[in-house]
């Protein structure tokens, strides 16, 4: 791996887990998460890595800063299959609304108010239209962790 290669991939590491922290802090960030079947499915690190991840998402989801919904296979194709969006909103009206997209091409910060609105837009018509609601959700997500775990991939 290049140097180069090696030292973003550790800087979005590092990133990731500082936005986790900000779920934990005694005054939590507000976060509404909407998560396509598929990334239920695509094992990443192996099965009892995988099975431990889900599991993490369903214990988020029992907080209640933390809301969580799936978008099931038979939605079909979405307005959210181009790429990862975090649309985020401050209690301070002087800092403005923006939206952060994190693709092979890098991250991007979107800060005019219609790139704002186009993407909040689309969230919203995730979350009304396209997700199940939360406790599905949750229960979709329990259902693939027993799957790997009959499969035999994690304790």
């Amino acid at each position: 791996m290049r140097a180069g290669v090696a030292e973003d991939v550790e800087h979005r590491v590092e990133a990731r887990m500082q936005r986790q922290h900000s779920l934990s802090k005694k005054h939590p960030l507000r976060l509404w998460a909407i998560v396509d079947e598929a990334a239920l499915h695509r094992e990443a690190g192996g099965p009892e890595v995988m099975a431990e991840q889900l599991q993490a998402l369903v214990d988020a989801s029992k907080q209640p800063h933390i809301t969580l919904q799936v978008i099931p296979f038979t939605v079909g194709a979405h307005a959210g299959m181009p790429g990862s969006l975090v649309v985020m909103d401050f209690p301070d009206a002087a800092d403005p609304a923006l939206v952060y997209t994190d693709s092979m091409a890098g991250d991007l910060f979107m800060e005019r108010e219609a790139d704002v609105r186009r993407h909040t837009v689309v969230f919203e018509h995730l979350q009304a239209v396209a997700a199940v609601n939360p406790a599905t959700s949750v229960q979709m997500i329990e259902a693939q962790v027993d799957a790997i775990k009959r499969r035999g991939g994690a304790g």
